[in-house]
């Protein structure tokens, strides 16, 4: 079995599945094996491999154990180790952008971040803000990711306001 491969867009996952879930390697000098650790819906997840953003080849994931799933796909032996891979929840929908990836990324660990704040997790919100503040800045929004930086150094120091109130019905599902 090949070396695991960091090339499997975590950033937009389909519903439903988490960056830990999904595994990506090289069985071959050609074959791509995309797995994922949790049942596989109904109506399959797709995944897509491209190449400089053209779509070198499309696969769903197939039920392989009660718990568990995978793809696997072609791809040109020379571009094995340069494609990027997505998963969808239908294979016609359009990718999106580097810009809104990044932005989906930022708006998800903010989320994290307040719900530890809410749920007293002080280091954890922390590190969480810390994260918020890097993914807005990578979208290029400075404001947002100086206040967020702000937020995190304030919640190490303890002297962030905390969101409290305690955890939302939605913090139950969410973990």
């Amino acid at each position: 079995m090949g070396r695991l491969l960091d090339i499997v867009d975590l950033d937009a996952l389909p519903d439903g599945l988490r960056p830990e879930e999904v595994a990506a390697r090289a069985t071959t000098a050609s074959e791509l094996e995309i797995r994922v650790g949790v049942s596989v819906p109904s109506k399959p997840w797709w995944v897509r491999v491209y190449r400089h953003e053209s779509i070198v080849a499309v696969a769903p994931i197939v039920a392989d154990g009660p718990t568990g799933g995978v793809a696997r796909l072609m791809v040109p032996p020379a571009h094995i180790h340069h494609v990027e891979v997505d998963i969808a929840a239908r294979p016609e929908e359009p990718r999106l952008s580097p810009t809104v990836r990044t932005i989906d990324r930022a708006v998800r660990q903010g989320r994290e971040a307040a719900r530890a704040d809410r749920t007293w997790r002080e280091a954890e919100g922390s590190e969480a803000w810390l994260r918020f503040s890097g993914s807005w800045e990578d979208a290029g929004d400075n404001v947002r990711s100086v206040a967020a930086s702000e937020r995190s150094r304030g919640a190490r120091a303890g002297t962030a306001r905390m969101l409290r109130g305690g955890p939302l019905i939605s913090d139950l599902v969410a973990e």
